[in-house]
This record gives structure tokens, sequence and C-alpha cells, in this order.
């Protein structure tokens, strides 16, 4: 009698979470997701560039065996004019991070497309 009652009742609630996950656009696009795949999109847009780009003098801070981030790849290609947009991009990436240790759901989601619209203008 115990078992069919937890059957029933898991029953009617998966519908239910289901529904609520759909009517919900925040739990559909998670920000944590958003941001690896905006990161993954960040990432492979500052490779072409790179790759493209003119070059410069590899820094004193590049020949100490650390490897670039996305920060200081962005900052070289705004400094060679290979692409200003690079540090708008990373900055907001950061404000989604930020946003998202907050627990500010929605920040994060601006933020997020905010970074999309800078990539955006980079392809």
């Amino acid at each position: 009698m115990t078992l069919n009652l937890m059957s029933k009742a898991l029953v009617y609630s998966v519908p239910v979470i289901f529904l609520v996950s759909l009517a919900d656009p925040a739990a559909a696009d998670d920000c944590s997701t958003g941001i690896d795949r905006v990161q993954a999109q960040l990432d492979a847009v500052l490779a072409r560039r790179a790759a493209a780009g003119p070059t410069a003098k590899q820094s004193d801070f590049a020949t100490m065996r650390r490897q670039p981030t996305p920060e200081t790849v962005a900052r070289a290609e705004a400094e060679t004019g290979s692409w200003q947009g690079a540090p708008k991009a990373v900055a907001a990436l950061q404000n989604a991070r930020d946003a998202r240790a907050r627990g500010d759901q929605r920040s994060c989601l601006e933020a997020l497309e905010s970074a999309r619209s800078v990539i955006r203008e980079a392809n």
C-alpha cells in the first residue's frame, strides 16, 4: 500500500517538475552552462584572431613559463588593434561569473548576453 502511494506521488510530481522547468527560461539556460558555452566561444574567437592578426613583441611575463589567460590574450589583441572588443567580452564574462557567485541569475544572464553580443561583432 505504501509503495503504491509513493509511485503515484512520483508519477504526478514528474510532470509538474517538467512544466516548472519549461516555464522558467533561466532554468533552461542555466548560468553556469551559459558561462561555459560563452567562454568556449570567446576562446575560439581569441585563438582565431591571434592566429590571423598582427604580432607583437613577447612580454617578459610570457617568458616566465606561464600559460596565457583569456584576459592576457584579450589585452594583447586590443593592444595590437586586432580586436578592440576583446577586453569588453572578457569583462562581461567576468561580470556573469560574479553575478552567479552572488546568486543573481538575471544579472548573470544579462552579462552573458552582453558577452555574446561583443563576440558576434567579432565574427
